[in-house]
């Protein structure tokens, strides 16, 4: 064998580890486990009803939107959709 086969097999061989540690830690990944810790945290509250009730900024925003209607059915079965209208 010649240096250069030699040099060759080691670098083969440790790419082969390194693929086989990859994939060993990617099957089977460690178990984290999760400890409570001392301080309170911070809770989240509920909101039990919706009032319904929307400040002038967000209604001026809605009242921006326009509805356009519905797509028109006329076009469907068309042999190229992204063709012009004739």
């Amino acid at each position: 064998m010649t240096k250069k086969e030699i040099g060759l097999g080691v670098v083969s061989g440790v790419v082969l580890i390194a693929a086989v540690y990859f994939m060993y830690t990617m099957l089977f990944p460690k178990t984290v486990t999760t400890t409570k810790s001392k301080k309170p945290g911070t809770a989240q509250t509920e909101v039990s009803a919706i009032t319904g009730n929307f400040d002038e900024e967000t209604l001026s925003k809605i009242k921006k939107y326009k509805d356009y209607g519905e797509a028109s059915l006329d076009n469907i079965g068309r042999v190229n959709p992204f063709g012009p209208l004739n």
